[in-house]
């Protein structure tokens, strides 16, 4: 019964080097012996105790990097009123789930995150914003007929760091939720692709907000910045649509454009 599994750190010790090249091969690279020794030490605490609070909030472990394949349905639609020139779009959606649960409501899919953030990820699951989350709940809902909503399947990202679930799941995390539900942060990213495909399709124009969003804020301080920023996550937010702003600084646009590159 995987219900009744159980995995001990030394389980984790003997698989650890094993799985090394696969997951994090950079370990194994000459001068990172500290940072090994610092990783094998933080997964023989934090892995056991991941499987012991799923079971002990009655979730059973169903699969580990799960890979889908899943179709999702655009519509592209022109400027004006006359809906006939719209345009159906199709785009297929792969990736892998970190691990798949179940408990007695519907499944649970978690994302294993590795970060030197406390804040980063339980901010994003407070505000509604855990994009990753709800793209994953979709991948087991949205398939072969089941019209399971989004907002049913718990979801959660695990800190291997700090050995801890950030969720809105009672069981898992103790975060309340100030932000929209899986269900409509999903309606709404699907809105935004479908508004930006559109500009493409029928404007030929390419908004390259992550470049816009640097020039506006690099001059600024923190808080400056950080207002400029959620001003225009807001903006998106209020006509129905999602804008991932919090990796902008991240995007390799700013070097494909020169903006960060060395042009010397």
């Amino acid at each position: 019964d995987r219900g009744d599994f159980e995995v001990t750190a030394a389980t984790v010790d003997a698989l650890f080097d094993q799985l090394l090249p696969h997951y994090a091969s950079e370990l194994a690279l000459p001068g990172k012996a500290r940072l090994h020794g610092q990783v094998r030490n933080e997964a023989l605490t934090a892995i056991p105790a991941m499987f012991t609070m799923l079971r002990e909030a009655g979730m059973t472990v169903t699969g580990a990097e799960k890979g889908f394949e899943k179709d999702l349905e655009l519509m592209l639609r022109a400027p004006g009123d006359d809906r006939s020139k719209d345009l159906r779009h199709t785009v297929t959606i792969v990736g892998y789930r970190d691990l798949d649960a179940q408990d007695a409501t519907g499944p649970v899919v978690v994302d294993m995150k590795y970060s030197m953030s406390r804040r980063r990820f339980p901010e994003l699951v407070a505000a509604g914003r855990a994009l990753q989350l709800a793209t994953y709940a979709w991948s087991v809902t949205n398939g072969d007929g089941d019209t399971l909503p989004l907002a049913s399947v718990t979801s959660a990202y695990f800190e291997l760091k700090f050995a801890r679930f950030a969720s809105t799941d009672a069981r898992l995390s103790d975060i309340e939720s100030n932000g929209p539900d899986l269900g409509t942060l999903w309606e709404r990213a699907v809105a935004g692709i479908e508004h930006a495909l559109s500009q493409i399709a029928f404007e030929g124009l390419v908004r390259d907000e992550a470049n816009s969003l640097i020039l506006r804020t690099r001059d600024e301080t923190d808080g400056g910045a950080k207002e400029i920023v959620e001003r225009v996550a807001g903006a998106a937010d209020m006509v129905g649509r999602f804008l991932p702003v919090e990796g902008y600084k991240y995007l390799d646009y700013g070097i494909i454009t020169g903006i960060e590159a060395d042009l010397s």
